[in-house]
């Protein structure tokens, strides 16, 4: 019984530091660990590469808080990479700066819009109001 308790305390412990320091990313091994789960777009929008890489082809994109489905990690030089399969489009690698595992809070309201009432209603215009009308 001792043993299996200190096995799964190990495998809990490899779990946590196999995501760290994106723990909100964890995802349940059952499901498909760690390489496996779902990010949001946290950038105004993000593009999908073709390769691991900035200065790779686009083959796609997704707008903000659009949630990503990420099938695998990667890790190229010191920047980490979601690969994404989105439904019916092109699969590519989306950057970590771009998503987060937290969905974005949504952006605040614009202005108000200001509205005048110019008088006419829903009335049709005279026919001297229009430029045809001058005769």
């Amino acid at each position: 019984l001792a043993g299996g308790a200190a096995a799964g305390l190990a495998w809990t412990a490899w779990s946590a530091l196999a995501v760290w320091p994106d723990g909100l990313c964890y995802v349940n091994e059952i499901w498909g660990g760690t390489e496996r789960g779902y990010v949001y777009v946290s950038a105004d929008s993000t593009l999908l590469h073709k390769e691991p890489a900035a200065n790779s082809p686009n083959v796609g994109g997704a707008p903000w808080g659009a949630r990503l489905i990420f099938t695998n990690t990667l890790q190229k030089n010191g920047m980490r990479w979601y690969y994404i399969a989105p439904p019916g489009g092109n699969p590519g690698w989306v950057p970590a700066s771009d998503v987060s595992c937290v969905r974005p809070a949504p952006h605040p309201p614009g202005k108000p819009l200001r509205l005048e009432d110019t008088g006419l209603g829903n009335e049709h215009p005279a026919a001297s109001m229009t430029t045809g009308g001058a005769g």
